[in-house]
This record gives structure tokens, sequence and C-alpha cells, in this order.
């Protein structure tokens, strides 16, 4: 069975959105998300590092709980080739969950891969 997956594999420079729908339905007004991929756990800075709030794509229906983040190919292009270890992570109320999370229910690395010119 194949691991879950927070976004496809990629190369670098590759520009995407990360859609996360709420299930069962789940008003996001109001509050941020994360999206951050660090070479290791332990890693002080990330790699990249995206903060969100829902409302600024007009794809977004965040009353539904319907969002997508964009990674634009700028963030992407600044990446090494290799495994990440990715989290998305949620603040309502000012309080973080993390919705996703490499190394947990069964979560697989992200891979990015070097870009052919």
């Amino acid at each position: 069975m194949a691991k879950l997956k927070i976004c496809n594999d990629f190369a670098q420079g590759d520009a995407f959105f990360i859609k996360i729908s709420h299930v069962p339905v789940e008003d996001v007004t109001g509050d941020t998300f994360e999206f951050i991929m660090k070479d290791n756990e332990s890693d002080a800075a990330p790699g990249l590092h995206i903060t969100y709030t829902p409302g600024t794509n007009p794809d977004d229906d965040e009353t539904n709980g319907i969002i997508y983040i964009p990674v634009t190919s700028v963030l992407t292009d600044a990446l090494l080739a290799g495994r990440y270890h990715g989290v998305i992570r949620k603040t309502s109320d000012g309080l973080p969950l993390t919705i996703l999370r490499t190394g947990r229910d069964d979560v697989d690395h992200i891979r990015v891969f070097r870009k052919l010119d």
C-alpha cells in the first residue's frame, strides 16, 4: 500500500498548489496554515516555509474548509535536490495543530528532483 504524501514529489523550479479539504467540513476563516520542508527533522532552519491565510486564493472556499496553498517556482528553485521531511500545520484561535507530518500516520518524505535544463 502506498504511503500518504503531503504533496507530490517535484522538480526544482516547479510551481503547484497544495489542496487542503477538511472532512468533516470546517470553517477555516481567520486560521493560518503553514507548509514546512526540512532536510532533517532536527534542522533549525527549514528549506522551505510558507505561511498562508485562507481566502488569499480566489479558488479558496474557507467557509467549507477548502484552501489551496501556493508553492511558487521561486521557492522550489531554491531547494537542493533530495528527500525532505514535511509538515502542514494549522493555527486556529491561537492554537497550533499539526495536520500532516512526515513520519506520522504513514506519511512519506517529499522528494525534490534536480531541474533538467
